[in-house]
């Protein structure tokens, strides 16, 4: 079948873990599922068709803190993000951006990353700083620490 290329759509689950999204069209999609402490997953359906089961994998465990170096921005008004790329090509390593809770916040925990290397950065609206590169280890790791640098 063909594939359906740059269509998107999002839903949230019920009590149950059950989401619906309303879909136009026939075709071949990836459905991407997320949640901020079970993780990812995501697998291919052809549509028309039938429900699709999704598990999620909630990674190696990753945790810890950061500080903000001068000139980072770091704006109240404006959500603040910790995001993680995966620098190489693995089916391991995936992006995952984590929004903080407040903008005071210093601590963060992500779930669905596996392990490898990543280039970590903090993001204020559109503001970035620069990126960290740090390797994630098979067995997670929960104590974490970045200084995170204007970037140039």
């Amino acid at each position: 079948s063909e594939s359906s290329r740059g269509l998107s759509r999002f839903g949230q689950t019920d009590a149950s873990g059950t989401a619906e999204l309303r879909v136009l069209g026939t075709g071949t999609f990836h459905v991407f599922a997320e949640h901020d402490e079970a993780g990812v997953g995501s697998t291919m359906v052809d549509l028309p068709g039938a429900d699709v089961e999704i598990t999620l994998d909630p990674g190696v465990p990753c945790a810890g803190s950061f500080t903000l170096a001068l000139g980072v921005t770091s704006n109240p008004n404006m959500s603040h993000h910790v995001e993680f790329r995966g620098t190489t090509e693995s089916k391991d390593t995936r992006f995952r951006s984590v929004m903080l809770p407040s903008p005071n916040a210093r601590t963060f925990s992500v779930a669905g990353l596996g392990p490898g290397e990543y280039a970590v950065t903090f993001r204020c609206g559109p503001d970035e700083s620069a990126p960290i590169v740090f390797t994630l280890p098979p067995e997670g790791a929960t104590d974490l620490e970045f200084e995170f640098q204007r970037a140039k």
